[in-house]
């Protein structure tokens, strides 16, 4: 529908407002969400007197000391995300809801944030964009079911490699 009233072109407009392509950017979310290119981000305490943690613990992190934020692991939190390993978009159906801090982490969080963040979304969606207006994907028998992460990779890579037809199906606007 966003394609017909734009007689089929891809605009800024379209993939840099979540608005424009609401499913299209709850999937993204959900797959950086189950597939973070990153296991930990590493920060470090910059705070003069330290940073305390009350009232969650008595210990107070102090001044240069290197902090590892797992974001993996909070991905996979079902505190945070039911049914954490499962695959669902409308998680980000509206992110206000989801608990603070529990998706910030693809590309970083606060002072530190990817400065990149916007250009690589409007990158991965023009990608997406551009071959689902000439392709339908499809799994064949090759297509693992489950995807596997190596246990050893220090970016998270899956074990096996990833196979799927593209069947030329080219989007009509008329």
């Amino acid at each position: 529908e966003v394609f017909q009233q734009n007689q089929g072109k891809i605009t800024y407009d379209i993939l840099s407002l979540p608005s424009q392509l609401p499913f299209l950017h709850q999937v993204l979310c959900e797959t950086m969400r189950l597939y973070t290119g990153l296991s930990v981000i590493d920060r470090q305490c910059m705070e003069i007197n330290g940073y305390s943690l009350e009232p969650y613990s008595h210990f107070k992190i102090p001044l240069g000391m290197p902090i590892w934020v797992p974001i993996h692991a909070i991905a996979k939190d079902e505190k945070y995300f039911p049914q954490p390993l499962k695959f669902d978009p409308n998680r980000f159906n509206n992110a206000d809801n989801l608990p603070p801090c529990s998706f910030l982490f693809p590309f970083g969080a606060g002072p530190k944030q990817c400065i990149g963040q916007r250009l690589a979304l409007i990158q991965v969606k023009t990608a997406i964009v551009s071959v689902l207006k000439e392709f339908r994907i499809e799994m064949n028998a090759n297509t693992p079911r489950e995807i596997k992460l190596k246990k050893d990779a220090f970016l998270i890579e899956s074990d096996e490699r990833l196979v799927v037809d593209f069947v030329k199906n080219p989007l009509k606007f008329t």
